[in-house]
């Protein structure tokens, strides 16, 4: 049974949202304008990312798998080499995760963050 994912753009610039499928090339797949929102739904064995194109250095994922290796969807945030913008992700259960800047606690922060 695919997810819906909504992507809603609270920052005061164009997010340009860019899908990367494991083992796929990157795709941009919209640019989100202020106040705007963008759903899409993704399938049960769907694995990958989501993130802005922009900004300076740095990138801040959302990463998804839906039941790719058994019945569970997992998710969680990524802070690579940097931050270019802040994500906040709201899941069905309730549970909240953000990454409102280069050292958030949610996020796992490359290259070395394994206390998480």
């Amino acid at each position: 049974m695919p997810i819906d994912i909504v992507f809603i753009n609270r920052l005061s610039h164009t997010i340009n949202r860019v899908k990367t499928r494991n083992n796929r090339p990157s795709r941009q797949i919209a640019n989100i304008h202020h106040g705007g929102s963008v759903s899409c739904s993704l399938p049960d064995g769907w694995s990958g990312n989501f993130r802005h194109v922009g900004g300076t250095g740095g990138i801040t994922l959302f990463e998804v798998s839906v039941r790719a290796n058994d019945r569970n969807v997992y998710y969680d945030l990524s802070v690579i080499d940097g931050f270019n913008v802040p994500m906040k992700v709201r899941a069905p259960d309730g549970t909240r995760l953000k990454a409102l800047h280069r050292r958030a606690r949610d996020a796992y922060l490359f290259p070395a963050d394994n206390s998480k």
